[in-house]
């Protein structure tokens, strides 16, 4: 639930909902996994992988500079540059939705 409620002057207060934000992720990582209002398609050695440009720019400057100047364009089709592997991105991009990156030995050198 939320803290205690932090003074803010005379003439009011701020009250911290301290999962909020762990909530919200959460949220928009189920909206990924059931493909729901998802903006972009990430190619990834060939495999696609859905999400959203927010959280993506939210979490890389690297999608920063691609997306910046492309509002309103619809949905993307990106290939990742470098030819990274899905199993080496998929837990990365897990991770931006979670902030849980798990790695096991197949995973770990590809990420």
């Amino acid at each position: 639930m939320g803290s205690p409620a932090a003074p803010e002057g005379a003439l009011g207060y701020v009250r911290e909902f301290t999962r909020h934000s762990s909530d919200v992720l959460g949220n928009l990582n189920e909206l990924r996994l059931r493909g729901i209002l998802t903006d972009v398609t990430l190619l990834v050695g060939g495999q696609p992988l859905r999400a959203h440009k927010a959280v993506l720019i939210a979490c890389s400057g690297f999608f920063y500079s691609i997306f910046r100047g492309r509002a309103g364009v619809g949905v993307d089709v990106l290939s990742l540059p470098g030819g990274p592997e899905a199993r080496g991105f998929a837990p990365l991009l897990d991770f931006m939705y979670t902030s849980r990156l798990r790695l096991s030995p197949a995973t770990a050198p590809a990420v």
